[in-house]
C-alpha cells in the first residue's frame, strides 16, 4: 500500500477529488486538519485494507488547497469546495481549524464545515493540535533573532521558560478534545518520549497515542497487524526532525 502525502492530497484536491477509502462504503469518516492528520489517514486506511474496506475516507488539509505566500488560505479552501456539500457522514476526525474558511472546525467561525458544508457527524472527534510548540534550541534561533543571539545559559532559563509555556499549551489542548487522558499520557511521557520532531510535526509515539484514542472512540480494534503495518510503524516526520542540543538537555533534561 503506497502512503498518501501531502503532495498526493494537493493533487488530488485539484481534481477534485476527496476520498482516499471507499467511496461505495455508506459510512463515511471526514478527516480535517493539516500536515498532522496525514498519518492518521493512512492508519485508518490500513484499518480499512485489514478489514474489508467498512469506511469511506474523506480527508481535507486546508493547507493543501492554499494557491501560496500573498494568498489567504481560505480562498484556496472555498474556490476548491464551492460546489462541494456532504452527504451521511458518521465521524468528523478534526484538529482545531480557524482561517480556513469552510473548513473551519469552529462553528463560532462565519464559516465553517457544518453550516457552509452541511457536514452534520454523528461523533465529532476533536483532536489536540501539536503546533507552534516551539520547544527544542536550534529550530527556536531559526524563527526567533532575539533568542539566536544569546548565550549557552541565557538560552537555557530562556528555552527552559517557553517549553513550560507551550507544555502547559498542549494539556490544555488534551484537556478541551475529545481524548482528555492524553493530558496524564502527555505528562508521563514528557521527558523520557520525544513528543515532537519540530514544533509542528509529531513523533510516531504521539501520533499512535492520538490515533489509539480515535480508534476507541470508533470502537476499532487496534489488531498486532494493523500496528505492526510499515504505515501505521513508520515516524513519518523523524527525517527532517529538529537535531538536539546541549542547550535541549540542560533546559528541559530530557531524557531521550
Amino acid at each position: 500500500m503506497t502512503p498518501i502525502t501531502t503532495n498526493i492530497l494537493r493533487a488530488s484536491y485539484e481534481r477534485g477529488e476527496f476520498s482516499f477509502g471507499n467511496p461505495d462504503s455508506g459510512r463515511t469518516v471526514v478527516l480535517i486538519g493539516s500536515c498532522r492528520i496525514v498519518p492518521i489517514l493512512n492508519n485508518l486506511r490500513v484499518y480499512n485494507s485489514l478489514h474489508g474496506d467498512p469506511f469511506n475516507l474523506l480527508c481535507f488539509d486546508p493547507v493543501e488547497m492554499w494557491a501560496g505566500p500573498g494568498n489567504e488560505v481560505s480562498d484556496g479552501v472555498n474556490r476548491i469546495l464551492k460546489d462541494y456539500r456532504f452527504g451521511e457522514v458518521e465521524y468528523l476526525v478534526s484538529e482545531h481549524v480557524q482561517y480556513c474558511g469552510m473548513l473551519n472546525t469552529v462553528r463560532s467561525s462565519e464559516q465553517n464545515v457544518f453550516d457552509s458544508l452541511g457536514c452534520v457527524p454523528r461523533l465529532h472527534i476533536r483532536l489536540p493540535n501539536w503546533n507552534d510548540m516551539h520547544i527544542f534550541d536550534a529550530e527556536t534561533a531559526v524563527y526567533d533573532a532575539s533568542y539566536a543571539v544569546l548565550d549557552h545559559d541565557a538560552r537555557v532559563e530562556e528555552l527552559r521558560r517557553r517549553t513550560a509555556v507551550h507544555k502547559e499549551r498542549f494539556l490544555g489542548h488534551c484537556r478541551g478534545s475529545s481524548l482528555p487522558h492524553l493530558e496524564e499520557w502527555t505528562e508521563e511521557n514528557w521527558l523520557i518520549t520525544r513528543l515532537g520532531w519540530t514544533s509542528s510535526h509529531p513523533s510516531l509515539p504521539l501520533v499512535w497515542a492520538i490515533f489509539n484514542g480515535i480508534a476507541g472512540l470508533m470502537s476499532l480494534g487496534v489488531s498486532r497487524e494493523l500496528a505492526s503495518h510499515p504505515l501505521c510503524a513508520t515516524d513519518v516526520y523523524k527525517a527532517t526532525g529538529t537535531v538536539l542540543t546541549p542547550v535541549d538537555y540542560d533546559a528541559n533534561n530530557w531524557k531521550f
